[in-house]
């Protein structure tokens, strides 16, 4: 049985509409749904919002079976309602906010996108010592220790040097880098730099895995080659990668909270309806 349809057994057997939370309860004492998802009423909540027809839900489906009262109760839409079902002050200011809504989830959809490319602009504009300097500290921000960047004119296509300690082991890593714009990091760099991380390093150190960033993007052949069998794992990251591994740890980045709120009077005013 869907959701929908444990709703609708709950509403059928039901002789007066009830609240979202009512519905919620009854399809588990019913057994009639398992829900999975950590905030349950607020998936019941949903299913009404794009299923009623009295709410204009940007994303409503086309079969609306649901009608939302004035008193903020659901009921079949088969039920019969007033007009205050759908000109009452609540309804109205709910449609309201919802239109509102979607725009906002709109707007913020183009600000992060926006917000990319400022990013990644931002990042091209470094210089080739500065992005050195940033892909250090990069990989810092994922638990990477003792990094360095090597010496410029003697990295012999090496960039820098990082450990991450996992457990009782470390792993020993390097890294490239290339601040481009307009040029595709290809095949002869990737093997360069693959070149110069395998085998035996002056100092009697073994790297066990490589990262090439760039702030442009990889051809084809480069991405064939990284994934070569037998040679030290390499991890490319491009221009596009590089800014959502950025915003998803907040590396480089800040953040400001942009509340939205719904309304849970429900859990406000259950235990005194019950009482009732």
């Amino acid at each position: 049985m869907k959701i929908w349809e444990a709703i609708s057994t709950v509403l059928n057997n039901s002789r007066d509409p009830l609240r979202p939370k009512e519905i919620y309860q009854q399809i588990v004492n019913k057994n009639l749904y398992i829900f999975k998802a950590q905030d349950p009423i607020h998936v019941v909540i949903n299913q009404f919002r794009r299923r009623c027809v009295n709410l204009s839900f940007p994303s409503a489906y086309k079969d609306k079976k649901y009608v939302r009262l004035s008193d903020g109760r659901y009921a079949l839409s088969s039920y019969n309602v007033t007009n205050d079902a759908f000109s009452s002050p609540l309804i109205i200011e709910e449609n309201t906010l919802i239109k509102l809504e979607h725009s906002l989830d709109h707007a913020y959809t183009l600000y992060c996108d926006s917000f990319k490319e400022l990013l990644l602009e931002e990042l091209r504009n470094l210089t080739p010592e500065q992005f050195e300097i940033f892909s250090k500290n990069f990989i810092k921000g994922f638990g990477f220790s003792n990094t360095r960047v090597t010496r410029r004119g003697k990295d012999g296509g090496i960039d820098g040097f990082g450990t991450l300690n996992i457990g009782i082991s470390k792993l020993s890593v390097a890294f490239q880098c290339k601040r481009w714009k307009n040029k595709s990091v290809g095949i002869k760099n990737v093997n360069e730099f693959l070149g110069s991380i395998s085998g035996m390093q002056k100092d009697g150190t073994f790297f066990d895995q490589g990262f090439f960033f760039t702030t442009s993007e990889f051809t084809a052949d480069a991405k064939n080659v990284a994934k070569r069998k037998g040679a030290v794992p390499l991890v490319l990251v491009d221009g596009i990668n590089l800014v959502e591994f950025m915003l998803k740890n907040n590396i480089g980045v800040t953040t400001r909270p942009l509340l939205k709120y719904t309304v849970s009077l429900d859990d406000m005013i259950d235990e005194e309806v019950g009482a009732a």
